[in-house]
């Protein structure tokens, strides 16, 4: 009997393919080589000295440890300035893998052309070693994100730092990972039970939540569908996989404060999600989840594009971002927020206060809609109104605060530019330093603009006494004569 009888070899072939840069391929070719090349000897009825034949396998069998030693870690990058989505997917054969798969990856490729996001979104696809690796990696991490979302906090001594070196070598954003199947279930099926995970820098714990809270909610953890229609079923799960990606990387965008990625990643879903929703009897509830907060995202981006805009002199384009924003979502705190803002550089004081009414009604904790309800009472010469918002104001804080702070302090110097007569600048600025900031050297030289400004003026009699009596506490508190 010869050693074919004894050896599958298409079997282990098929291994070495999928497995190129395993451990166990290393020996097995190793192995191989000389079985495979003595048998072809004898198929060829060819002799060769065992010296000479020794030396060439040695020779063949260093070739392939250098080579293997060389590829094994070197893993495809991601292109600098492309956020690049990650597919660590593992199949059952070659067969699966160079066919079924590939419809996968082609037609994801295709939407990413189709959508013209070609100069957004990478592809990376990983081999069938490559993919095992980082799989486990992955798995390792999303238990340490599970003990994040179960406690609350991250357990910095138990983090993971396989994770950390993966994405030195690929630099990946949204990594997708899991396996394909082919199962007999009444009939011949493929599961694709996948898993993802977005990876985001320095956007702290409360960002961290929405966008894991959002993933989980639109994530697929398992599509099938039958044999039959292999093709046509890998090319909508290809279509399931990349919209649920646009939406989550579009989210991870948007706190990541990068609204132009977001809403270009964003825009069409709408129209996208309607279609493949007619696609399905019933509809996938994530998908439909999906459909129902996409509105008030992009109506978050277009407001943030607005105010990017209107701080860098483009009122008409700021207008254009926030038209958009209402058409997104009609109840809408930023835009209301932006149309207060604009309707007092338009000088239209009555507008700007309507507004501000309305974000009042809908607001849940942010309370910027008060900072302009003070400002605006202020600029309208009602001090005592303004005074009693302005102490609210101290009483209350809300997430992103400082930069709201920071804002109107920008915001209330460049005033004092084209103002300079409206000494309440002043008395707002020296606020804001003494009681959100606890900055009592600015506090106290805005403090003393104001009362040398509005000296013998009765209308600021009031604010007045109270700034005296926050410059005595400032006094004492930097232990100033």
């Amino acid at each position: 009997m010869s050693l074919k009888d004894y050896l599958d070899f298409d079997l282990l072939f098929d291994y070495l393919e999928r497995n190129i840069y395993s451990k166990r391929s290393l020996v097995l070719f190793c192995f191989l080589f000389p079985v495979i090349s003595s048998l072809a000897l004898d198929i060829l009825k060819l002799s060769l000295n065992n010296f000479y034949w020794w030396i060439t396998v040695a020779i063949v069998d260093v070739i392939w440890v250098i080579f293997w030693i060389a590829h094994r870690n070197k893993y495809p990058k991601v292109t600098k300035g492309k956020i690049g989505v990650v597919l660590a997917i593992e199949t059952e054969n070659n067969l699966i893998r160079t066919k079924v798969y590939k419809d996968f990856v082609n037609h994801f490729n295709k939407l990413i052309l189709e959508n013209g996001l070609a100069n957004y979104i990478q592809l990376i696809e990983l081999n069938e070693y490559q993919s095992s690796i980082l799989s486990n990696v992955l798995i390792k991490h999303s238990e340490y994100l599970s003990q994040f979302r179960r406690d609350g906090y991250f357990d910095k001594t138990s983090r993971p730092q396989d994770l950390e070196k993966m994405q030195g070598k690929i630099g990946g954003h949204f990594y997708i990972w899991g396996k394909i199947r082919k199962r007999l279930d009444k009939e011949s099926k493929y599961f694709l039970d996948i898993d993802g995970l977005v990876r985001h820098i320095g956007i702290g714990v409360e960002k961290h939540k929405l966008v894991t809270n959002n993933f989980l909610e639109a994530w697929f953890k398992r599509i099938e569908f039958s044999e039959i229609f292999e093709l046509k079923g890998f090319e909508i799960s290809a279509e399931l996989v990349f919209l649920v990606a646009k939406y989550i990387v579009g989210v991870a965008a948007l706190v990541s404060h990068d609204p132009l990625l977001a809403l270009t990643l964003h825009s069409k879903l709408k129209g996208e999600l309607a279609d493949i929703l007619t696609k399905f009897n019933p509809p996938p509830q994530n998908l439909i989840t999906i459909s129902k907060k996409l509105d008030s995202f992009i109506a978050e981006e277009n407001s943030l594009l607005a105010t990017w805009y209107i701080r860098n002199g483009r009122p008409d384009l700021c207008d254009k971002y926030i038209q958009d924003s209402f058409a997104a979502k009609a109840e809408n705190y930023s835009g209301y927020i932006l149309k207060a803002l604009r309707g007092f550089q338009e000088g239209n004081i009555k507008e700007s206060f309507d507004y501000v009414m309305k974000a009042k009604k809908i607001a849940v904790n942010n309370q910027i809609w008060r900072y302009d309800l003070a400002f605006l009472y202020m600029w309208a010469d009602d001090y005592k109104k303004g005074l009693a918002e302005y102490k609210k104001i101290a009483e209350k804080t809300f997430a992103g605060e400082v930069i709201t702070v920071s804002e109107i302090i920008d915001f209330q110097k460049k005033l004092l530019t084209t103002n300079p007569k409206f000494a309440v600048s002043y008395f707002i600025l020296g606020f804001l330093y003494y009681k959100k900031l606890s900055n009592l050297p600015n506090a106290l030289e805005n403090f003393e603009t104001f009362m040398a400004e509005t000296k013998k003026i009765p209308a600021f009699k009031n604010l007045r006494e109270v700034t005296q009596s926050y410059l005595s506490e400032i006094s004492k508190g930097m232990s100033l004569k």
